[in-house]
């Protein structure tokens, strides 16, 4: 009977994508219809999908006879998110056109301590914001506590100071690499930031120090800068663009293919 056969193939589809998981430690879901896709956040809500990259220099204008740009890398990854794309872009990019990129523009889901790193080894200027400005701007943001080496402890706005207390575990790197800094309870509580800058009524305000805490406050200083500033305003009008043209000229506003191989593939096309 049809009714069978339906519940059988049900059944097997349970069993596979059982096996699928089974297959790949930290997978908590599978897609029946494409093992490769993943939920993503799209502009029309949550999707099961992919992660189009794109890498887009300008060309010169007597190259280009006017303006125009070229993709020099394109990649498509099966994550959410876009931390941790970067470097491999650049080298990708770097490695099909055979020349070094000295700056590039990227938007805040770039943006990660990693990144940084990856630019400065290169020597590479990454021109970037972050994803979570109004964290950033505050008053009390952990930039605007001075670090005092003389002593190895911060000094708060106001003036109190946050000695070190020691070590903890990073997520990243497994190792108690992040230093604990922390004001008396005292001082906090006394404070006429109380509340603000600190709501714990048990222990004093707390920073937690990884070893690229200075690279990126060196990084923030530097993009408030009219130079980041100024190169930062030609981001959308080179990689948006792209997009735009994929999308509205060339109608690619999604995959025909399944498949994360197949769909590089496609990408790779299009591109």
């Amino acid at each position: 009977p049809e009714e069978l056969h339906r519940a059988q193939e049900l059944r097997q589809q349970v069993r596979d994508a059982m096996s699928h998981l089974a297959q790949h430690e930290g997978l908590s879901r599978v897609n029946l219809t494409d093992e490769d896709a993943q939920l993503m956040k799209g502009r029309s809500g949550i999707v099961i999908g992919y992660n189009a990259q794109a890498m887009v220099s300008p060309l010169a204008p007597e190259t280009a006879k006017g303006n125009g740009m070229l993709i020099t890398a394109a990649e498509v990854v099966n994550s959410a998110s876009d931390s941790g794309q970067l470097a491999p872009m650049l080298e990708k990019a770097e490695e099909l056109t055979g020349q070094r990129i000295p700056v590039t523009l990227a938007d805040g889901g770039y943006h990660t301590a990693a990144s940084l790193e990856a630019g400065e080894r290169r020597g590479q200027v990454l021109v970037m914001a972050e994803r979570y400005q109004g964290e950033v701007q505050t008053p009390y943001f952990k930039d605007q506590f001075a670090y005092d080496a003389t002593t190895d402890s911060y000094i708060c706005p106001h003036g109190q100071r946050l000695p070190f207390r020691g070590l903890r575990k990073s997520q990243l790197t497994g190792s108690r690499s992040i230093r604990i800094y922390r004001a008396s309870r005292t001082d906090c509580r006394t404070c006429p930031a109380f509340g603000v800058c600190t709501r714990d009524k048990h222990a004093g305000r707390a920073l937690w120090v990884s070893s690229s805490d200075m690279l990126l406050r060196k990084h923030r200083k530097w993009m408030q800068t009219d130079e980041a500033r100024s190169l930062y305003s030609r981001r959308k009008e080179l990689i948006e663009a792209v997009f735009g043209i994929l999308k509205d000229q060339l109608g690619a506003r999604r995959f025909l293919l399944r498949g994360l191989v197949n769909v590089r593939a496609e990408f790779t096309l299009l591109a």
